[in-house]
C-alpha cells in the first residue's frame, strides 16, 4: 500500500478566511501518509481535495468574559480521473478566548484538525478500493 500511496499526487485547493492555517494541517497529515502534495491542481494529480472555510464571530457576544468564534469547513474530496466526488464532509468548532483573533485562530486550528483526520481517513479507504 505504500508504494501506491507514494504514486498518489494530491493536491488541495482551499478558499475562504484562515486558509492558510486549515491548508497546514491537510498538508501534513497528506504528507505523513506518504503523499505526494501539489499547492495547486494541474491536471496531474488523481486527488483533488476541495475545501471552503467560513467563519462566524460573535463581537457582540461576549460570554463569562471571552470573545466567541464559530468556524467552518466544507471538504470535498474527488478523483480526477473519473470527475467524481467519493467523499464530503463539513466539519465544525467553535473556541472562546480574550482575544478576538485568537478565538478565530484556536477555532480554525481545531477544524484543521479534524478535517485532516478525515480526510486521511477517507482518503486511504479510497485508495485501497483501487
Amino acid at each position: 500500500l505504500k508504494e501506491k500511496m507514494a504514486a498518489v499526487l494530491v493536491a488541495v485547493e482551499v478558499e475562504g478566511v484562515e486558509s492558510e492555517v486549515m491548508v497546514t494541517y491537510v498538508i501534513d497529515a497528506l504528507n505523513q501518509m506518504g503523499l505526494g502534495v501539489a499547492d495547486t491542481a494541474n491536471g496531474s494529480e488523481a486527488v483533488l481535495v476541495k475545501i471552503i472555510t467560513d467563519m462566524d464571530g460573535y463581537d457582540s457576544q461576549k460570554v463569562q468574559g471571552l470573545v466567541w468564534c464559530s468556524s467552518g469547513a466544507s471538504v470535498s474530496l474527488v478523483d480526477v480521473a473519473r470527475g467524481a466526488t467519493f467523499s464530503r464532509f463539513n466539519v465544525h468548532e467553535r473556541a472562546g478566548t480574550s482575544r478576538a483573533a485568537d478565538s478565530q485562530r484556536k477555532s480554525m486550528q481545531s477544524v484543521g484538525e479534524q478535517a485532516a483526520k478525515q480526510i486521511t481517513a477517507r482518503l486511504e479507504a479510497y485508495l485501497k478500493t483501487k
